[in-house]
């Protein structure tokens, strides 16, 4: 099922397999073990590039189709400063008022940030913005009973959209006290600057429209499961090689949706011989430096990913294709990373 399910999505995405994957290793991962400052398992991603809007929208309905609980959160500044995030106390009822981010655990979390504009962050805005951040960094969210918060602790798999490039990281601290500042040419993201660093994927340069498309995708099954449909344009230079119109028998859809939450519970272990061999290939092939702004070392990204892609795969332990694989993987998106950059400033 993988292998069909990872083509299903990156024919929705443009045949974007990369980001596709990605997009599956997100939304099946869970926190399975919590540890000072750092969770293991958890695996946000954050697609960014100017089809981003379109990609939020494709992704939803791989939510609906695929997974029992999702949730989309439109981050513009009309949103952040209306409502609380969080759940709060009634003191005049005496009672807790439920709110976006009170979600059962597994829940897929998407992140719209396509739609933010500059603005000021009003009081509810940056309270909203902190709840993001906790779930995002230590999957927590505080609850608000008026004279103090109670912390609990999350478990969303989470994925952002935003047509961003890696915020700075005195913009982002900025950001943070005064609201979203404009950039040249791109709106700033507002989520930290960690996730982006982490696992931020650009995705191809697909263009996405909804006028005329020579091409029509569509999350489609027979039984009508999800009746919505996406439209892309597919320039030449990224040919669509699948099937013009993706309608998957309702059997196979039932069959994703129940095969989906068994892998991300399956049991899983690292057997002695594979740790050891991993860890002579680090030595042999380390990692590069990573930058000061990353809270985590590729090693944990790049072992969270051949845990996901080994139960995906129906495999119960690591095993050395799976950690290449998994190391492929980080190389490519590092690499799309790169060329996205732009080149560093010539010392004076």
């Amino acid at each position: 099922p993988l292998n069909a399910l990872v083509t299903y999505i990156s024919n929705c995405l443009g045949e974007d397999e990369l980001a596709a994957t990605y997009t599956l290793l997100a939304m099946v991962s869970r926190v399975y073990e919590r540890r000072v400052g750092l969770l293991l398992g958890a695996f946000p991603i954050n697609l960014i590039g100017p089809n981003a809007a379109a990609a939020c929208s494709i992704i939803q309905s791989v939510g609906e189709t695929f997974f029992e609980r999702h949730r989309t959160i439109p981050l513009n500044l009309a949103a952040l400063n209306a409502t609380p995030l969080m759940p709060r106390k009634d003191l005049s009822r005496d009672c807790l008022l439920a709110a976006p981010l009170q979600l059962a655990d597994h829940t897929v979390l998407i992140v719209d940030e396509t739609s933010l504009q500059d603005g000021q962050l009003q009081g509810i805005g940056v309270k909203n913005l902190a709840a993001l951040t906790a779930v995002l960094e230590a999957q927590t969210l505080a609850y608000d009973y008026q004279f103090q918060d109670v912390e609990l602790q999350t478990d969303l798999p989470l994925i952002c959209c935003s047509s961003t490039a890696t915020p700075d990281p005195d913009l982002h601290q900025e950001q943070a006290l005064h609201g979203p500042v404009g950039v040249v040419e791109e709106e700033p993201a507002v989520l930290p600057a960690a996730l982006f660093e982490h696992l931020e994927l650009p995705m191809n340069g697909v263009v996405f429209d909804t006028e005329e498309p020579p091409h029509t995708l569509g999350l489609c099954c027979d039984a009508g499961v999800v009746a919505k449909r996406s439209v892309l344009r597919i320039p030449c230079e990224v040919p669509l090689t699948g099937t013009p119109m993706l309608r998957t028998p309702h059997s196979e859809c039932m069959e994703w949706r129940h095969w989906i939450p068994q892998c991300r519970l399956a049991e899983y272990h690292v057997p002695d011989d594979i740790r050891e061999s991993i860890e002579s290939d680090i030595q042999q092939n380390p990692f590069p430096a990573t930058s000061p702004m990353m809270t985590h070392h590729p090693l944990h990204l790049v072992l969270s990913a051949a845990r996901w892609l080994s139960v995906l795969k129906g495999e119960h332990t690591l095993s050395m294709c799976t950690w290449h694989e998994a190391k492929a993987l980080e190389a490519a998106r590092v690499a799309r990373v790169a060329q996205r950059l732009p080149p560093p400033a010539a010392q004076p």
